[in-house]
């Protein structure tokens, strides 16, 4: 962002370009704790899991949970690389899907309260 800064501002062809960029958005961080348990509720669900290595900025208002101090862990139920990403307009949520989200969130939660 800097270095894009830098060039717009050059005058060029006797035109000056400025800036300012302000992300509004809270990093969203995974709490380890939080990642555990749903870890823990993936395993009991009998659900694989796959860490994602490179960063996604998705999801830029899940970031204002954990400003808030909460524990939160995001959690991507994913269709197939095949199909459509969420915002284009050829999207559509792939109803099978629902069960398992609701077999995930069950055993989270179960697992949380054998837990307590």
């Amino acid at each position: 962002m800097a270095q894009i800064a830098k060039k717009t501002k050059r005058n060029h062809h006797g035109l000056l370009c400025a800036h300012e960029y302000d992300d509004v958005f809270a990093d969203s961080i995974n709490e380890p704790e939080a990642t555990a348990i749903f870890a823990n509720g993936l395993e009991r669900a009998g659900i694989g899991r796959r860490d994602q290595k490179v960063p996604s900025v998705g999801s830029e208002d899940f970031g204002q949970f954990g400003l808030s101090g909460a524990k939160a862990a995001m959690l991507f139920l994913g269709s197939s690389p095949d199909w459509p990403r969420f915002h284009p307009p050829d999207y559509d949520f792939r109803d099978e899907l629902i069960p398992v989200g609701i077999r995930i969130f069950s055993e989270t939660l179960a697992a949380c309260l054998d837990n307590s």
